[in-house]
Order: C-alpha cells, then sequence, then structure tokens
C-alpha cells in the first residue's frame, strides 16, 4: 500500500503511485511510466547499498566507514553529477536533486514533464574491477509521487521567481571553486587524489569573475547553489556545513560565497536545496563574485538578475 513520505524539512509527500526496488548487484535498470494527468511528478529515493567491504553508498553520496580525518574519499562523491564516479542515472543523465534530506538518505527530483517513462539503474564504475557490482549488495528504494504546481519547490521558481522572491532580467552567471574534472580514468584518479590530500596545498583559484556592469544605486538578486566536498565526513554549501558523521548542520558566520565591494542587504536560503538568494547593492565598480574560503572540493553556481 502507498503511504505518504514525511520529508526532512516538514514537508509530506503524498502517497507513491508507483514504486521499485533497484538492486545495487547489477546495472538493470527498472522502468517508470510517468501519467499524461496534466500533473508535476517528482522522483523519491531513499536508503543506502554497500559497494564494498566499507563503503556504503545512497541515491547521491558515497563514504567509508568510519568517518575519519582524511576517509572518505568524498561524501558528496561527484564534482558535477555526470561525473560521479558512482551514481545513480534517470533516463541516462545523473540529476541534481530538487531537495535533500542527506541524514535521512532521501532526495527529491523532478520528473520533466514530457518525459513520458524513464529508466533509474545504479551506475558502479570501478575500472580496477572486472564485475564492479561484484561487491555490491542492498539497493535504493525509488517511488513517482504526484504533486500540484501548487507545491511550494515548485511554485517558488515559477516564471518570474527564485525561491519565491520576484526578479528582472538575468544579467550573468559564473562558476566558482574547483573547475570539472574531465570523465576519463586519469581524471578520477587525480580526484581521488585531491580528495585525500590537503586542499590548501592543491587548490587554486581566480577571482573575482565579473558578472556584470552596474552603478551604485543598481540593485540585484544573486542566487549562490551547490555543495562541495570538505573531507572527514564533512560537506560546505554556500550558506551552512555539513557534519555526516554527527548528523548536524550549521550556518556559517560569513557566506562561501562574497561580493565586495557590494553590499548585502539581505538573504533567504534553502539549505535542503542548497541555494541562497542574496539582494545586493552598492556595486559601483560592478558586481564582482569571489570566494571567501577555499578549503574544499568542488564549485558554486552565481547567477544575478536585475531586481523589478
Amino acid at each position: 500500500m502507498a503511504t505518504e513520505s514525511e520529508l526532512c524539512f516538514g514537508a509530506i509527500l503524498g502517497p507513491s503511485i508507483a514504486e521499485q526496488r533497484v538492486a545495487a548487484t547489477s546495472d538493470t535498470p527498472v522502468r517508470f511510466d510517468v501519467p499524461a494527468d496534466g500533473c508535476e511528478h517528482v522522483l523519491l529515493t531513499r536508503g543506502t547499498f554497500q559497494f564494498s567491504k566499507t563503503g556504503v553508498q545512497d541515491a547521491l553520496r558515497r563514504w567509508h566507514e568510519p568517518l575519519e580525518d582524511l576517509d572518505p574519499s568524498c561524501v558528496s562523491c561527484e564534482l558535477t553529477p555526470q561525473e560521479a564516479n558512482v551514481s545513480y542515472v534517470v533516463d541516462g543523465d545523473a540529476r541534481r536533486p530538487l531537495l535533500e534530506c542527506p541524514f535521512q538518505n532521501a532526495y527529491v527530483h523532478l520528473v520533466p514533464a514530457d518525459v513520458g517513462d524513464f529508466e533509474v539503474a545504479i551506475h558502479d564504475a570501478a575500472f580496477s574491477a572486472v564485475d564492479p557490482y561484484a561487491d555490491n549488495s542492498g539497493g535504493l528504494t525509488v517511488s513517482l509521487h504526484r504533486v500540484p504546481r501548487t507545491w511550494t519547490p515548485l511554485a517558488r521558481d515559477a516564471a518570474g521567481l527564485r525561491l519565491g522572491s520576484p526578479i528582472g532580467d538575468w544579467v550573468g552567471g559564473t562558476w566558482a571553486g574547483v573547475e570539472p574534472l574531465g570523465d576519463d580514468l586519469t581524471a578520477l584518479l587525480v580526484a581521488a587524489k585531491l580528495l585525500h590530500a590537503n586542499p590548501f596545498d592543491l587548490i587554486t583559484f581566480t577571482a573575482p569573475e565579473l558578472l556584470s556592469q552596474a552603478s551604485e544605486s543598481d540593485e540585484f538578486l544573486v542566487e549562490v547553489s551547490g555543495l562541495a566536498a570538505l573531507g572527514g565526513g564533512f560537506e560546505l554549501d554556500p550558506g551552512n556545513t555539513w557534519d555526516h558523521q554527527h548528523k548536524s548542520w550549521k550556518e556559517l558566520a560569513i557566506p562561501a560565497v562574497d561580493f565586495e565591494p557590494c553590499r548585502r542587504v539581505a538573504q533567504i536560503g534553502d539549505p535542503f536545496a542548497h541555494r541562497y538568494l542574496y539582494r545586493v547593492t552598492g556595486c559601483e565598480h560592478g558586481l564582482m563574485a569571489s570566494l571567501t574560503r577555499t578549503d574544499f572540493i568542488g564549485r558554486f553556481r552565481v547567477d544575478a538578475w536585475r531586481t523589478r
């Protein structure tokens, strides 16, 4: 019997209209048919599986137990979704979730309205193994849910809105952080070495990057989003650190991306989507974005709109 799912941020996801188990012991996919009922649909993935004797994977993250100072090799193991060493795949593409409950190993993804049907599979790209699935066990529970267009995580990004705030014209965007690595074996091995080493010795960042020309009186709404690995079971998003060993998160005293010499006058955010929206003004020398720290592996997306 389909049941409601209570998510970590207090929302209730209605009963599932389809639910299947995805096994970790092979790359055999399961298929979902999306009803043409005029509604929006989301995919909920739950659970963990073993990918080695000491390795654990959920729908987005992998880690080794115990969470020691230089272990895991990564918690959020991809630098971008397509570069994940081990990932689950939706319709041939590893998609970033709409919302996350990382300590409950649950993730919500928006299903494109025109997709019709799609497959979900666990992809294990362990290049050193003859059969990368041989040491896996368990799997993930995947369910399809119908949601109304008024559901807050969707409605807040309707046309002309970001996180519920009205926006004007988009003026530009950039990435801040470590550049993504390629998808070949060498790049994956480099990524593993980076994530086991001291980030201060290996990360370089050229800042700042110009988003747009601005005057003293101009106001912008700037969204910073993304997630990066800190090592030792910690992750960093633009506004919080996430401690996977103690299953807790803490607001940063200084956000990870700053806009000096502009003034940050207001902010809202959704830590479970790793998205933060700032109202910025006083940009007489142009709107700039720069990192306030470099002790992480990964990158953040920065986009700016004029206010209206």
